[in-house]
């Protein structure tokens, strides 16, 4: 079977914004984080065997969808043994259009009683850590030109060919997702040429991915769960998948941090006239996970 010339790739772009450079001269809309931390704190840093604290925590929706069945899980304070998850339910995502920021969560773990038993005179640090669990989704979005061998060699010669370059909108999140094609794609046989695509993911620093089925209020990670993300792969005006299980249907891909998806895929288009976009469409589902730390000193009376 012949094959139109394509590559559609998706890469990661790690701590950048505004528009990249990528190969043929495309462009690309990067992403940001999800949920952001802007407070998680204690009330007072330094304590006494007899005094109690608070554990303050204020997260935000910067990202681009809701974050969903949002759980803090306080921990490494190995004396407390009840109470430490608290359910943030779904939290917003700001409204750009309209400049209305992401809704903003607030808990408070209260009259936490530090340990009784140390030693008078020692002073112990403590590094309470919280972990934000929560449900969420990152969407690449591109229109890929296609176009039949006639119209491409009639506008060639008239020195017409002047297609702009393929920009990929991506929502913001913890992952950063590229679409970029060779174009234009010519067809020379809409029965026989098929176009093929890569897809490469990768994380932005700190956190990381779970499979979009963890509870999100259980603390504990089953290994079996870990790295495991699900893709899905849209394309309008396709007539068929030849060699792609993404597409409409999705997939469990392994995505750990330091790692990189590479996940090639094979479509038909359906009948055209002369050329169109095909609107391609990139869902990723998981559970992001990140950790965040405090500090306080207990000094035994």
């Amino acid at each position: 079977m012949k094959k139109a010339l394509v590559l559609i790739a998706v890469a990661a772009i790690l701590f950048s914004s505004g528009c990249t450079s990528l190969p043929w001269g495309q462009k690309a809309v990067t992403s940001g984080y999800a949920l952001t931390v802007n407070a998680f704190e204690p009330d007072m840093t330094e304590l006494e065997t007899s005094d109690k604290f608070d554990l303050y925590l204020e997260v935000e929706n910067v990202g681009g969808t809701v974050a969903r069945n949002t759980y803090a899980h306080l921990f490494n304070l190995d004396w407390i043994t009840s109470g430490t998850s608290a359910d943030l339910g779904d939290i917003e995502p700001p409204d750009e259009l309209s400049g209305i920021p992401g809704e903003i969560k607030e808990y408070t773990w209260s009259n936490i009683q530090v340990p009784s038993d140390l030693q008078p005179g020692v002073v112990y640090s403590y590094s309470p850590r919280v972990r934000l669990m929560y449900n969420y989704q990152t969407i690449a979005t591109a229109n890929i030109p296609i176009m039949k061998k006639d119209e491409y060699k009639r506008l060639s010669e008239r020195n017409l060919l002047n297609l702009p370059a393929v920009t990929t909108q991506v929502s913001k999140g913890p992952l950063s997702v590229v679409i970029s094609a060779r174009t234009p794609i010519v067809i020379d046989s809409v029965d026989e040429d098929s176009i093929d695509f890569r897809v490469n993911v990768d994380l932005l620093p700190n956190g990381g991915v779970i499979n979009p089925n963890h509870d999100t209020s259980e603390l504990v990670i089953p290994t079996d769960e870990l790295d495991e993300l699900e893709m899905t792969i849209y394309a309008d005006g396709i007539d068929s998948p030849i060699e792609c299980d993404a597409f409409e249907t999705p997939q469990e891909k392994s995505l750990r941090r330091g790692d990189m998806i590479v996940y090639t895929c094979e479509l038909k288009a359906n009948d055209f006239s002369a050329s169109r976009d095909i609107p391609v469409r990139v869902q990723l589902d998981y559970v992001y996970f990140e950790d965040y730390a405090t500090s306080i000193t207990v000094r035994g009376d």
